[in-house]
């Protein structure tokens, strides 16, 4: 098993599982609703396809090296593919709150590490797939999983190659014996690659530490005094101007930044893709900053609506892919990034948005890309572990300033309309994860047409997530009046989310807090 995918397991806790998934909108087609028994055969059929399908976590003996991957001699189809069915009068909102329940739930990890759900119920003959797979079980390189198999980009489409699936050593004596020579091979290669990247990098990293340093200091609890001898962080300077007077460098905190129980909420909705790319072709940007400048202004209106909004911007962590000494360092980073929900004009905070991206993304490109990931593999996982639940034990985690208020994801996906057994895509919505680095975490996928979005929080500090999700259509169309641009021949967002927005917002409102 890769380093980083027992990072995953060793990290996983009962309020944080590791595991991803996605919700998925089927309509009819010429032969009918997508039924159960359809997806079973299908499923059944493209099983080989995907080889961590029939993988199952094998620990190697006390902890001493990384689990291995192990053939699951006795895989039950039926556990893994399961059939519910909404009320007939839930809607949207049984489906989002179906979604966030079986979503909290961890896998077994006795099993390989992930579900399908078939969902019944929705309204015009449409049927709801929800995946669910653990972020170790996910391909690495293709980034592959059980939905992928399934969707073809036609509707008579077919002509899939069967890989081989190799099995892992599973006698408990081979796996301890394989397990700790390999640990020792990284421990003692280890060094010489540190000082390898060390001296490639040394150069790009000599501007960039003291810009570090001060970012560090301005973002620590109790150096103020410090902070204020120091230059405020630069973030977007030298390719745009970012930071504002109100600006602290530090992540405010807001209602949704605590301990993360181990219940969830989720809420989805759709963007036209068409209003995006014509603000992105004005404004001179990217998809991915025009999105991320929606969410910017959805968090906005939700911490004015709740009488939270600080003066300062909310910081997001933000995936995207950066590079490094080559294509094996090419790699998907966290980047911390300003968001400037402080600034009222539309068309302003997507100049902001963007510069602050690009800014993140150019100083993270100078960061050895593999440094982390042979801290991993140097580490055995029981050491891992260890150290991760010292870490989440920490007693500063209740009341320091926040790292980051959310995540923000944008997932690619296909432009070009798929289909399952020839029943056409409608939507799909992410459902990532959260802990308490990131309580929020907002996903965005592109799939034909439309970007769906899907938000996941914890359901016991952030209780009114739907409005903040709906209000995304809103800030889309006054961002799009902001820089001039026509609308899209498919504006009107098909909201599929929570419909509790306008009653949350009064209700809630009133037991807010400025923070």
């Amino acid at each position: 098993m890769r380093a980083m995918d027992a990072a995953f397991l060793a990290m996983e806790r009962p309020a944080e599982p590791r595991h991803l998934g996605s919700v998925s909108i089927f309509g009819p087609s010429a032969d009918g609703p997508l039924t159960y028994e359809v997806v079973r055969a299908l499923l059944e059929e493209r099983l080989p396809l995907i080889a961590s399908a029939r993988r199952v976590v094998v620990d190697v003996p006390l902890g001493l090296g990384r689990p291995s991957w192990g053939r699951d001699r006795r895989f039950d189809l039926e556990f893994h593919l399961r059939h519910t069915a909404l009320p007939a009068s839930g809607g949207p909102t049984a489906l989002a709150d179906f979604i966030a329940r079986a979503h909290a739930r961890p896998l077994d990890r006795s099993r390989p590490l992930w579900e399908l759900w078939f969902i019944d119920g929705l309204p015009d003959g449409r049927v709801a797939i929800y995946a669910k797979m653990h972020m170790a079980a996910i391909d690495g390189v293709t980034g592959a999983e059980v939905m992928t198999a399934l969707l073809d980009l036609g509707p008579e489409d077919g002509g899939h190659v069967q890989p081989a699936v190799r099995d892992e050593p599973s006698n408990a004596v081979d796996r301890l014996l394989g397990a700790v020579p390999d640990q020792l091979r990284q421990a003692a290669g280890f060094p010489g690659r540190l000082v390898g990247r060390a001296a490639h990098a040394f150069g790009g990293q000599v501007a960039g530490i003291g810009e570090t340093l001060v970012e560090t200091i301005h973002r620590t609890p109790g150096l103020d005094p410090l902070a204020r001898l120091l230059p405020a962080p630069s973030y977007g300077q030298g390719v745009g101007e970012v930071v504002d007077e109100h600006s602290t460098g530090r992540a405010p905190r807001v209602s949704w930044n605590g301990p993360v129980t181990a219940h969830r909420r989720f809420a989805m909705t759709q963007l036209p893709l068409d209003d995006i790319v014509a603000i992105k072709r004005i404004a001179g940007t990217s998809v991915n900053d025009v999105v991320v400048a929606v969410c910017a202004g959805a968090l906005r209106h939700w911490l004015a609506v709740h009488r939270e909004l600080p003066t300062s911007p909310l910081v997001a962590m933000v995936p995207m892919l950066v590079g490094g000494e080559g294509n094996h360092d090419a790699h998907v980073a966290g980047l911390v990034v300003p968001l400037p929900t402080n600034v009222a004009d539309p068309a302003r905070r997507l100049r902001r948005t963007s510069d602050a991206l690009q800014a993140a993304k150019q100083r993270r490109v100078a960061v050895p890309a593999s440094l982390m990931q042979d801290v991993s593999m140097f580490a055995p996982p029981a050491l891992a572990a260890l150290s991760g639940r010292l870490v989440g034990a920490l007693p500063h985690r209740a009341f320091a300033s926040p790292t980051v208020n959310l995540a923000i994801t944008n997932v690619p996906g296909s432009r070009e309309q798929v289909f399952l057994a020839g029943r056409p895509l409608e939507a799909n919505h992410p459902v990532l994860t959260i802990n308490e680095l990131s309580p929020l975490h907002i996903g965005l996928q592109s799939s034909h047409g439309a970007i769906g979005v899907g938000a996941l929080s914890c359901r016991d500090t952030l209780v009114d997530l739907a409005s903040m999700v709906e209000r995304m259509s809103i800030e889309l169309a006054e961002l799009r009046d902001a820089v001039g641009a026509t609308r899209g021949p498919a504006t009107r967002s098909r909201a599929t989310g929570n419909a509790e927005a306008s009653t949350s917002q009064k209700k809630n409102s009133s037991n807010g807090r400025r923070r």
